[in-house]
Protein backbone atom coordinates (compact mmCIF):
# COMPACT_ATOMS: atom_id res chain seq x y z
CA UNK A 1 0.00 0.00 0.00
CA UNK A 2 1.66 3.33 -0.87
CA UNK A 3 2.20 6.06 1.75
CA UNK A 4 -0.18 8.14 2.63
CA UNK A 5 0.68 9.04 6.27
CA UNK A 6 2.64 10.96 6.26
CA UNK A 7 5.38 11.80 8.88
CA UNK A 8 7.78 14.67 8.15
CA UNK A 9 11.24 12.57 7.67
CA UNK A 10 14.56 14.13 8.19
CA UNK A 11 17.15 11.66 7.46
CA UNK A 12 20.71 12.51 8.45
CA UNK A 13 24.18 11.45 7.45
CA UNK A 14 26.89 11.53 10.25
CA UNK A 15 30.34 11.96 9.60
CA UNK A 16 31.94 9.23 8.04
CA UNK A 17 35.01 7.70 9.82
CA UNK A 18 36.46 6.79 6.73
CA UNK A 19 37.33 10.67 6.36
CA UNK A 20 39.84 10.45 8.90
CA UNK A 21 41.77 8.14 7.42
CA UNK A 22 42.35 10.20 4.23
CA UNK A 23 39.38 9.04 1.92
CA UNK A 24 38.11 11.42 -0.49
CA UNK A 25 34.72 12.73 0.52
CA UNK A 26 32.20 10.95 -2.42
CA UNK A 27 34.38 8.02 -3.00
CA UNK A 28 32.83 5.39 -5.11
CA UNK A 29 32.57 1.96 -2.99
CA UNK A 30 30.41 0.23 -4.99
CA UNK A 31 28.48 0.27 -8.11
CA UNK A 32 25.27 -1.84 -8.80
CA UNK A 33 22.13 -1.49 -11.00
CA UNK A 34 18.74 -1.47 -9.31
CA UNK A 35 15.27 -1.36 -10.46
CA UNK A 36 13.42 1.49 -8.81
CA UNK A 37 9.77 2.22 -8.51
CA UNK A 38 8.43 6.04 -7.98
CA UNK A 39 5.01 6.78 -7.12
CA UNK A 40 3.12 9.24 -8.82
CA UNK A 41 2.87 12.08 -5.97
CA UNK A 42 5.16 13.73 -3.67
CA UNK A 43 5.26 13.95 -0.43
CA UNK A 44 6.89 16.51 2.52
CA UNK A 45 10.30 15.97 3.28
CA UNK A 46 13.47 17.25 4.70
CA UNK A 47 17.16 15.48 4.12
CA UNK A 48 20.05 15.33 4.86
CA UNK A 49 19.86 18.22 7.56
CA UNK A 50 18.56 20.82 4.83
CA UNK A 51 17.72 24.44 6.12
CA UNK A 52 14.34 23.98 4.48
CA UNK A 53 11.73 21.35 3.83
CA UNK A 54 11.03 20.26 0.19
CA UNK A 55 8.97 17.75 -1.77
CA UNK A 56 10.57 14.62 -2.19
CA UNK A 57 9.93 11.58 -4.82
CA UNK A 58 8.97 7.92 -3.46
CA UNK A 59 10.94 5.59 -4.28
CA UNK A 60 11.63 1.85 -3.17
CA UNK A 61 13.27 -1.05 -4.78
CA UNK A 62 11.10 -3.40 -7.39
CA UNK A 63 9.65 -6.58 -5.24
CA UNK A 64 10.38 -4.67 -1.67
CA UNK A 65 7.69 -3.17 0.72
CA UNK A 66 10.05 -0.61 2.44
CA UNK A 67 9.22 3.42 0.64
CA UNK A 68 12.15 5.85 0.88
CA UNK A 69 12.64 9.24 -0.15
CA UNK A 70 14.30 11.07 -2.69
CA UNK A 71 15.20 14.59 -3.96
CA UNK A 72 14.14 15.04 -7.80
CA UNK A 73 17.27 15.79 -8.92
CA UNK A 74 19.26 13.02 -7.13
CA UNK A 75 18.09 10.46 -10.09
CA UNK A 76 20.60 12.17 -12.54
CA UNK A 77 18.97 12.53 -15.90
CA UNK A 78 15.79 11.51 -14.75
CA UNK A 79 12.57 13.88 -15.56
CA UNK A 80 9.50 13.48 -13.14
CA UNK A 81 6.07 13.91 -13.81
CA UNK A 82 3.42 14.26 -11.53
CA UNK A 83 0.49 11.93 -11.84
CA UNK A 84 2.47 8.72 -13.30
CA UNK A 85 3.68 5.67 -11.34
CA UNK A 86 7.63 5.13 -13.06
CA UNK A 87 9.76 2.02 -13.23
CA UNK A 88 13.33 2.66 -13.78
CA UNK A 89 16.62 0.98 -14.71
CA UNK A 90 19.10 3.30 -12.60
CA UNK A 91 22.75 2.57 -11.88
CA UNK A 92 23.84 3.00 -8.09
CA UNK A 93 26.79 4.30 -6.72
CA UNK A 94 27.77 3.37 -2.93
CA UNK A 95 29.82 6.24 -1.69
CA UNK A 96 32.44 5.29 1.09
CA UNK A 97 32.77 9.60 2.30
CA UNK A 98 29.59 10.90 1.07
CA UNK A 99 29.93 14.90 1.94
CA UNK A 100 28.19 15.86 5.37
CA UNK A 101 25.05 17.21 3.46
CA UNK A 102 24.11 14.13 0.96
CA UNK A 103 22.97 11.01 0.63
CA UNK A 104 25.36 7.99 0.66
CA UNK A 105 23.79 6.37 -2.85
CA UNK A 106 24.27 8.46 -6.07
CA UNK A 107 21.50 7.89 -8.43
CA UNK A 108 22.10 7.34 -12.18
CA UNK A 109 19.36 7.04 -14.69
CA UNK A 110 19.47 4.47 -17.41
CA UNK A 111 16.35 3.35 -19.10
CA UNK A 112 12.09 4.04 -18.08
CA UNK A 113 11.38 0.44 -18.13
CA UNK A 114 7.52 1.55 -17.25
CA UNK A 115 5.41 4.99 -17.09
CA UNK A 116 1.68 4.50 -15.89
CA UNK A 117 -0.68 7.27 -15.69
CA UNK A 118 -2.81 6.91 -12.58
CA UNK A 119 -6.55 7.25 -11.61
CA UNK A 120 -7.46 10.62 -10.85
CA UNK A 121 -10.38 9.42 -8.62
CA UNK A 122 -8.23 8.24 -6.06
CA UNK A 123 -6.95 10.62 -3.17
CA UNK A 124 -3.44 11.00 -2.02
CA UNK A 125 -2.23 13.20 1.35
CA UNK A 126 0.71 15.82 1.60
CA UNK A 127 1.20 17.61 4.87
CA UNK A 128 3.04 20.43 5.59
CA UNK A 129 4.23 20.62 9.00
CA UNK A 130 7.38 22.80 8.63
CA UNK A 131 7.00 26.70 9.58
CA UNK A 132 6.15 29.13 8.97
CA UNK A 133 2.98 27.50 6.39
CA UNK A 134 3.12 30.81 4.39
CA UNK A 135 6.84 29.64 2.89
CA UNK A 136 5.73 26.30 1.97
CA UNK A 137 2.13 27.37 0.27
CA UNK A 138 1.35 30.64 -1.70
CA UNK A 139 -1.47 31.79 -3.69
CA UNK A 140 -0.47 32.19 -7.66
CA UNK A 141 -0.43 35.71 -8.79
CA UNK A 142 -3.67 35.91 -11.69
CA UNK A 143 -5.13 32.50 -10.90
CA UNK A 144 -8.55 32.44 -8.47
CA UNK A 145 -8.33 29.76 -6.03
CA UNK A 146 -4.94 28.65 -6.94
CA UNK A 147 -1.76 27.99 -4.59
CA UNK A 148 1.39 26.31 -4.98
CA UNK A 149 3.15 24.25 -2.64
CA UNK A 150 7.27 24.15 -1.99
CA UNK A 151 7.55 25.98 -5.18
CA UNK A 152 6.84 22.84 -6.93
CA UNK A 153 3.14 21.96 -7.59
CA UNK A 154 0.21 23.95 -8.40
CA UNK A 155 -3.15 22.77 -6.44
CA UNK A 156 -6.67 24.57 -7.17
CA UNK A 157 -9.52 24.30 -4.40
CA UNK A 158 -13.37 25.43 -4.06
CA UNK A 159 -14.02 28.90 -2.72
CA UNK A 160 -14.95 27.51 0.95
CA UNK A 161 -12.12 24.97 0.85
CA UNK A 162 -9.75 28.13 -0.23
CA UNK A 163 -11.31 30.18 2.70
CA UNK A 164 -10.55 27.27 4.80
CA UNK A 165 -6.99 26.90 3.77
CA UNK A 166 -6.51 30.94 4.10
CA UNK A 167 -7.49 30.84 7.82
CA UNK A 168 -4.64 27.71 8.38
CA UNK A 169 -2.30 29.93 6.51
CA UNK A 170 -3.07 33.01 8.67
CA UNK A 171 -3.34 30.94 11.82
CA UNK A 172 0.47 29.40 10.25
CA UNK A 173 -0.89 25.82 11.34
CA UNK A 174 0.58 22.37 10.15
CA UNK A 175 -2.06 20.78 7.24
CA UNK A 176 -2.32 17.49 6.04
CA UNK A 177 -4.49 18.10 2.60
CA UNK A 178 -6.25 15.47 0.87
CA UNK A 179 -5.71 15.63 -3.02
CA UNK A 180 -6.21 14.37 -6.78
CA UNK A 181 -4.66 13.95 -9.49
CA UNK A 182 -6.45 16.15 -12.95
CA UNK A 183 -6.58 15.29 -16.00
CA UNK A 184 -4.06 15.76 -17.91
CA UNK A 185 -1.54 15.41 -14.90
CA UNK A 186 -0.20 18.68 -16.13
CA UNK A 187 -3.25 20.44 -14.60
CA UNK A 188 -3.20 21.64 -11.00
CA UNK A 189 -3.74 18.97 -8.51
CA UNK A 190 -7.49 19.32 -6.71
CA UNK A 191 -7.85 20.09 -3.25
CA UNK A 192 -10.52 17.79 -1.92
CA UNK A 193 -10.55 19.03 1.33
CA UNK A 194 -8.04 19.89 4.64
CA UNK A 195 -8.09 16.24 6.25
CA UNK A 196 -6.55 17.52 9.88
CA UNK A 197 -4.89 20.54 10.86
CA UNK A 198 -3.25 21.93 13.77
CA UNK A 199 -0.37 23.18 16.02
CA UNK A 200 2.92 21.49 14.98
CA UNK A 201 3.64 19.78 18.43
CA UNK A 202 0.07 17.99 18.20
CA UNK A 203 0.35 17.45 14.40
CA UNK A 204 1.70 14.37 14.89
CA UNK A 205 -0.52 12.73 17.14
CA UNK A 206 -3.33 13.81 16.20
CA UNK A 207 -2.94 14.05 12.28
CA UNK A 208 -0.52 11.42 11.21
CA UNK A 209 -0.76 8.52 13.99
CA UNK A 210 -5.07 8.13 13.46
Amino acid sequence: MKQNKLLPILITSGLCLAACEGIPIGSVDNTHDETLIINNHKVECRLNNAANATLCLQAKIKDQQEWFLLRENEISGFSYSWGYDYELDVEVEDLVNPPEDASSKKYTFKKEIQKSLVSTIEPFEISISHKPTASYIKTVSGKSNTYKIFDDKELTCLTDICAELDQLITADKAILMELKHNSPASKPLELVKIKCSETRDKFVANCLNK
